[in-house]
């Protein structure tokens, strides 16, 4: 999984990486695998990308909001 944020030190960046974090065990258990990145990109839209167990994009969401992404990305994972 991958996820892009825009800025550093911002509520939305900040939040962001510690949601994910968070909840790293949980994908875990889900099937995700360890590989879970965050990246700062100046000028993009704050997007998550999920592959399959064959390296092939899942899914993605891109403009994302905060409130309840985490938990709708783990459900995803869930059902992979």
């Amino acid at each position: 999984m991958l996820y892009f944020y825009p800025k550093d030190n911002t509520t939305q960046g900040a939040d962001r990486g510690v949601d994910f974090g968070d909840r790293h065990r949980d994908f875990r258990r889900a099937g995700a695998d360890k590989n879970m990145y965050g990246r700062k990109v100046r000028g993009i839209e704050r997007s998550t990308f999920v592959s399959d167990d064959k390296g092939r994009l899942a899914r993605e969401w891109r403009g994302v909001k905060m409130p309840g992404h985490v938990e709708e990305v783990l459900s995803f994972v869930k059902a992979l």
